[in-house]
């Protein structure tokens, strides 16, 4: 992605960011090649906060926007009661925030940023599998509520019922809650959606 062209044998060896060390004959397209060398425009690999936001915000309010192949970026916008919140984001990121005025169908203020690229290859099934701790308290703090009765819901994928039936068998198996997928129907329009039920006890757990 940089346009730099290097030269080798066949059996020279480079560092990849998933498969360790390969023959230059090993390689394929999109294979990502590491390098210590800072002074080039090239896209960056996530270090372990930056990885659990992304997944985090895959499963929230955020979404990857792909450059090429196996490089992304994240977008995120959140409204005026989270500004706080999405400018610790974008910190991660060496961000800036953008003030909207007008945000969506609710046309209400919000802010958004856009990282640089960066390696990445995931999807909303794969951002599952990897979810954890940190992760999960940030798609929480995207899509999740707590009603005044304690218990909690969340809303990630409420339009599909099996990623949203996998995220909560996995929630459930790293936390030990007993969350359940329940169904619902919106009043305004009339569409059914889904969401996760945590119990008053899982909200312990969850805090």
């Amino acid at each position: 992605n940089g346009k730099r062209k290097l030269q080798s044998t066949k059996n020279h060896k480079f560092l990849t960011l998933n498969g360790g060390w390969k023959r230059l004959d090993e390689l394929k397209i999109g294979d990502a090649i590491l390098s210590n060398y800072i002074e080039q425009p090239y896209h960056s690999v996530l270090n372990d906060a930056q990885n659990d936001i992304v997944i985090g915000s895959i499963l929230g309010d955020g979404n990857l926007s792909k450059i090429s192949l196996n490089v992304c970026r994240l977008r995120v916008i959140h409204g005026e009661k989270q500004f706080d919140y999405i400018e610790w984001k974008s910190q991660f990121f060496n961000c800036k925030c953008e003030y909207l005025d007008k945000n969506g169908f609710s046309q209400k203020p919000a802010k958004r940023f856009q990282s640089k690229g960066f390696f990445c290859d995931y999807t909303k099934k794969s951002a599952i599998e990897k979810l954890n701790i940190r992760s999960l308290s940030i798609a929480w703090m995207d899509d999740g509520s707590l009603s005044i009765n304690g218990d909690g819901r969340l809303y990630s994928f409420a339009n599909d019922f099996s990623l949203i039936n996998q995220l909560c068998v996995k929630i459930n198996s790293i936390i030990g809650t007993n969350g359940k997928v329940q169904k619902s129907k919106s009043t305004t329009s009339g569409n059914e959606y889904f969401y996760i039920w945590f119990s008053v006890t899982d909200m312990k757990i969850l805090s």
